[in-house]
């Protein structure tokens, strides 16, 4: 029943966040400078064509009556209207562009997971060997590389020099292998250096030692005791490395021209296209709250001391 309660609670408060980006990412788009209809018309139109596509569009009315609309459409039909920069379906729009950006984030959080939590356990139990310094300047080494330049200089390397992986677009699998590697990189490296952190602050805790005095094996003092308190900060931080891969890869997406949410993005801003903006933002917080929401969850299953209320 807790977990229940807790669930049901977590749902509206989603929903009231939710509803706070659709107000303030519409007020944004409706006072900024520029004019989707003139664009439109490439600033080539008469005074009748401008007031039929403003009526056509809605932009017509006042501000509330819009915003009231846009919700309504959006509760009881999941329609987030049309594009003003190319006339299709926003929903169709999304149907084709959220599973590409999906897949690149869920892939490089699995390879956040399977490269950086195991290089930080062999790092804390390791401390000031050889292996423990070498992992840990290769993390701040990644730590310090911005996504596009590492993207650009893969391109350079491995498409225009070599020729192994295509610089961009979207054909084939080998299409995720660069786009993935600069997404996930710094947080690989991020990753490791919070698990070596805090696998650190564990193993010198006294039940750790009375574990070990037992006679427990060191491989089950790792794994079993350690390694389960120790994964809260990094399971949040793996949370919001999920986040951040699905809502912010614009600009690694725009590098390689891989046509996710990303790049509908930015071809909705450079256009003004604000209902495109409007419902690609909207889907992308719905995104971050539920990984939010499903990171707060997991925090019982690893830790029973937390209490879901």
């Amino acid at each position: 029943m807790a977990m229940v309660k807790y669930l049901i609670k977590s749902i509206l408060m989603v929903m009231l966040t939710m509803l706070a980006v659709v107000f303030i990412i519409f007020t944004i788009n409706y006072f900024t400078p520029g004019d989707p209809v003139a664009i439109f018309f490439d600033f080539d139109y008469t005074e009748a064509q401008y007031a039929a596509k403003a009526a056509e569009w809605g932009l017509d009315q006042p501000f509330f009556t819009q915003f009231f609309n846009y919700v309504k459409n959006i509760v009881t039909g999941l329609d987030f209207g049309y594009s003003y920069y190319s006339g299709n379906s926003i929903l169709s729009e999304l149907a084709t562009r959220f599973p590409v950006s999906l897949k690149l984030g869920l892939i490089s959080v699995v390879l956040t997971v399977v490269i950086g939590v195991p290089s930080g356990i062999i790092s804390a139990t390791k401390q000031y060997s050889l292996l423990d310094y070498s992992v840990t300047l290769v993390s701040l080494f990644f730590a310090a590389v911005p996504g596009f330049w590492l993207s650009m200089i893969m391109i350079l390397i491995f498409s225009s020099r070599l020729g192994w992986l295509p610089s961009s677009g979207l054909t084939d699998w080998t299409c995720y292998i660069m786009p993935v590697i600069a997404s996930s990189a710094q947080y690989v490296a991020s990753v490791t250096r919070q698990t070596r952190s805090s696998m650190l602050e564990v193993i010198r805790q006294d039940y750790i030692r009375t574990a070990r005095a037992k006679g427990v094996s060191e491989r089950a003092v790792i794994f079993r005791h350690a390694l389960r308190n120790a994964l809260i900060p990094v399971v949040t931080l793996i949370g919001l490395q999920a986040g951040a891969v699905i809502a912010g890869s614009a600009i690694i997406e725009a590098v390689h021209s891989f046509p996710g949410m990303g790049s509908l993005m930015m071809t909705a801003i450079n256009n003004k296209d604000y209902s495109t903006i409007q419902a690609v933002v909207l889907v992308l917080s719905a995104v971050v709250c539920v990984i939010n929401l499903l990171v707060d969850t997991v925090y019982a299953v690893i830790d029973p001391r937390v209490e879901i209320r």
